[in-house]
């Protein structure tokens, strides 16, 4: 089941939905594909109670869990993929200063979706700047007008976020500086999916443009990215480095490429130069927001040629030419002269 295929229901249905959260009656058991809300888990949205305190400055903070089962043998990959769904009101009272606070996302207390978000001061027209990192689109980056802010994200579990029987699902909150949270409302959408496919998973083949080097030559590596997975890959960025002094870079290093669908390719080129005698290893490495391969391209440098060296095939060559020379010269004068 594709993440993207589930329409999103609309924010008026989920606030006219709001009441408080009351512990189901028993855990829910997750045993099929799709999405598990906090509803469908047998719980309603919740408020994250500021009882608690967090940071240096000891701010209010607080956590709101839930519970349910999966089935013998859960875990994490392997045809079956757990994501977290973390959909959140956030309000903020007046502040002095700008100030940052933070919204976490847990199984088993693996944190899968972070959120932070950046607040203004009271008396500035600046939007609330806040940010999510996950393994579908990577660091995104977003503005919101006000003191209330929407908060949608979803993530992969880590690993061990996943077990069979009894697990926790948990939404914390924590401030720091002069933030300060008004109200977290936890909407009845959040809770956990189980899809088919995993996070995109990249390739990548690298090889040296020269088989054989000398000191003084320049050549290139080549390095085709490929996406043989069933998911976009997003936020792709390839660099070069060396490890050994015979070789080094004679341009960029780093380049970024376009997003990559199912069955894309796209390929990077990076100059060099080899400077010395000896061996060197080219890393190539790829990053993404799900995955980063990475793969070497051993180059071996010949020493340049010395001065003698160059001077004895120039000789060879201009002996060759004068050797030429002197063959056609005895075939002209071997040619019978006509009389007149």
């Amino acid at each position: 089941m594709r993440l993207h295929s589930i329409p999103r229901p609309g924010l008026a249905a989920l606030l006219a939905a709001l009441a408080p959260a009351a512990p189901a009656a028993a855990q829910v058991r997750i045993d099929e594909p799709g999405r598990w809300s906090l509803q469908r888990l047998g719980y309603g949205p919740a408020t994250i109670p500021l009882d608690g305190r967090s940071g240096p400055n000891r701010l209010p903070a607080g956590r709101v869990a839930f519970r349910y089962r999966l089935p013998p043998g859960s875990r994490e990959g392997a045809g079956v993929w757990y994501l977290l769904r973390l959909h959140a009101l956030v309000r903020f009272a007046p502040g002095g200063r700008r100030s940052l606070a933070y919204l976490t996302g847990a199984t088993n207390d693996r944190t899968a979706s972070l959120v932070k978000l950046s607040v203004p001061p009271a008396d500035s027209n600046a939007p609330v700047r806040w940010s999510t990192s996950d393994m579908l689109n990577g660091f995104v980056e977003r503005t919101t007008p006000g003191s209330r802010v929407e908060v949608i994200t979803e993530n992969f579990l880590q690993f061990a976020g996943v077990r069979p029987g009894v697990n926790t699902l948990s939404f914390t909150a924590d401030q720091l500086g002069a933030a300060r949270m008004r109200s977290i409302r936890i909407l009845p959408d959040s809770g956990i999916a189980i899809m088919g496919d995993g996070p995109a998973q990249l390739s990548a083949e690298a090889s040296a443009s020269r088989a054989s080097l000398r000191a003084g030559d320049a050549f290139r590596v080549r390095v085709i990215v490929a996406n043989p997975s069933r998911r976009m890959a997003r936020q792709i960025r390839v660099g070069v480095s060396v490890a050994g002094a015979a070789v080094g870079p004679a341009g960029p290093t780093s380049r970024r490429l376009r997003d990559l669908p199912p069955d894309g390719r796209a390929v990077a080129t990076f100059p060099l130069r080899a400077s010395e005698k000896g061996t060197a290893r080219v890393v190539v490495s790829v990053d993404s927001a799900s995955s980063s391969p990475t793969g070497v391209v051993a180059v071996r440098v010949a020493s340049k040629p010395s001065t003698l060296e160059q001077v004895g095939r120039v000789a060879i060559l201009v002996g060759a030419f004068g050797a030429a020379l002197v063959l056609v010269a005895l075939s002209l004068m071997r040619r019978p002269r006509r009389v007149g």
